[in-house]
């Protein structure tokens, strides 16, 4: 997202994206998907089980209607659908009952910095959700088999987004998990893990 969107112009944005309404975009979460599929070409993989979390879980669900024959089965972590009136994220409130200590969060975000430093890149994935709107019609395309995990205190993409989600895809199975906010609690590993092999397993 570049220097000229400034709060007001982003407001109405919002507005239309919080009522389930897509917004122009360069590159949307469609475009996103594909791009996996293209990365899944160029490896000479045929079928994959596909596993997303925030933003990676709405590309998830994006991907897994739009490329129906290569997904074996599906499993998004702490996202949302952005169907219309769910409720806003809380960004000031991320912390849990699961804690991190600081020597942890200091040496992650070092890799992460290693890995990529863009800043440019929070505000294109940003607008490319807001470009997207509403992921239901693509919901009521997924017919692998899905589980849905989010924890009961994340405030950033709150529960009532892993909800929506499962009641909008046939037959998928919820799992929340107390204490777990918007991320991976190593905590809580072997239960992520162990709901993953669950839901794999389901393709016999």
């Amino acid at each position: 997202m570049t220097g000229k969107h400034t709060g007001a112009s982003l407001a109405p944005r919002m507005v239309r994206s919080f009522l389930g309404m897509r917004n122009p975009a360069v590159y949307t979460l469609e475009d996103v998907a594909d791009d996996a599929a293209a990365l899944l070409d160029h490896l000479k993989i045929d079928t994959a089980h596909i596993v997303g979390a925030s933003m990676g879980g709405m590309i998830a669900q994006v991907f897994a209607a739009r490329h129906k024959v290569r997904t074996k089965t599906l499993a998004i972590i702490f996202s949302s659908n952005n169907q219309p009136l769910l409720p806003p994220p809380g960004p000031k409130q991320l912390l849990a009952i699961y804690p991190a200590p600081e020597e942890r969060i200091r040496a992650e975000a070092l890799e992460g910095y290693d890995r990529s430093y863009y800043p440019a890149g929070v505000g294109r994935h940003f607008a490319a959700i807001l470009g997207t709107g509403s992921l239901l019609g693509y919901n009521r395309q997924i017919s692998v088999p899905t589980v849905v995990i989010h924890g009961k205190a994340d405030k950033l993409m709150r529960p009532f987004g892993g909800r929506a989600i499962a009641r909008a895809i046939r037959g998928a199975r919820l799992v929340l998990f107390d204490g777990m906010g918007h991320d991976l609690p190593r905590e809580l590993w072997d239960d992520i893990v162990g709901e993953l092999k669950t839901n794999f397993a389901e393709t016999g």
